[in-house]
C-alpha cells in the first residue's frame, strides 16, 4: 500500500486555509455590510430630513397664498358693497358680465387645445377638425 501521510498533511494544510481564507472573507463581507447599512441609514435619514424641509417650505408658501388670496378677497368685498349700495343695477350686469367671461374660459380651457396640428399623417401643418 501507499503512504498517504503526506498527502493528508497536505489536504488538511489545504482545508486549514480555507477556514482562515473563508473565516477572513466573512469578516470584510461583515465589515463592507455595516459600512454600507451605516450609509444607507444616514442617506434615508437625510433624505426624510430634506423631504420634511420641502414640505415645510411647501406649507409656508400655501400659508402666505392663503392669506394673501383671504386679503384680496376682503377687499373685493369692501369695494363692492359701495358699487353695490350706490348702483344695484350696475353691480348685477357687472356680475352677469364677470360670470360670463369666467365661463367662457372655463369652456376654453376645459376643451383643451385646438388650432394647428403639427404631427399630421400627410406630414403637412393644417388646423384641427379640417
Amino acid at each position: 500500500m501507499m503512504d498517504t501521510g503526506p498527502l493528508m498533511d497536505r489536504i488538511d494544510r489545504l482545508k486549514s486555509g480555507a477556514r482562515d481564507t473563508a473565516g477572513e472573507a466573512r469578516q470584510r463581507v461583515g465589515e463592507v455590510y455595516g459600512q454600507v447599512r451605516a450609509r444607507a441609514t444616514d442617506a434615508a435619514v437625510n433624505g426624510r430630513a430634506f423631504a420634511n424641509d420641502i414640505a415645510d417650505v411647501g406649507g409656508q408658501q400655501a400659508a402666505q397664498a392663503l392669506a394673501t388670496s383671504r386679503k384680496a378677497i376682503d377687499r373685493a368685498a369692501v369695494a363692492s358693497r359701495g358699487l353695490i349700495a350706490e348702483r344695484p343695477i350696475t353691480a348685477v350686469i357687472a356680475g352677469i358680465a364677470a360670470g360670463a367671461v369666467l365661463g367662457f374660459l372655463a369652456n376654453r380651457l376645459g376643451k383643451g387645445p385646438t388650432g394647428v396640428v403639427e404631427d399630421d399623417d400627410d406630414g403637412d401643418t393644417d388646423t384641427a377638425g379640417a
